[in-house]
């Protein structure tokens, strides 16, 4: 992991890794499947009796998905990341380090 200005881990990330192309891609897929997901969570929620436990589970499952989806995109875009191939590309080429 590196260091930020003052020499401490920069855990988030002050100083910016740069990405490839292909890794850009793969993150905006991966955030369109969680945004669609969420949706349908949400409508889902609308529909359940505002009296039940239902509303609250709903509310957690699209809190684990927002969680999911930053830490996948994290991930992504971490330091030491291989190369592809890439789910939904066809290009084999990614930020290798």
């Amino acid at each position: 992991m590196k260091n930020d200005s003052k020499g401490n881990l920069d855990i988030c990330r002050e100083t910016f890794t740069p990405i490839s192309d292909e890794v850009k891609e793969v993150v905006k897929h991966f955030k369109l499947i969680t945004n669609s997901m969420i949706g349908q969570l949400m409508v889902l929620r609308q529909l359940q009796s505002a009296d039940s436990d239902a509303p609250r589970l709903f509310a957690l499952a699209i809190t684990h998905y927002e969680l999911s989806c930053m830490w996948a995109v994290k991930a992504l875009t971490s330091e030491g990341l291989k190369e592809g191939p890439w789910p939904g590309t066809t290009d084999t080429k990614a930020v290798e380090k």
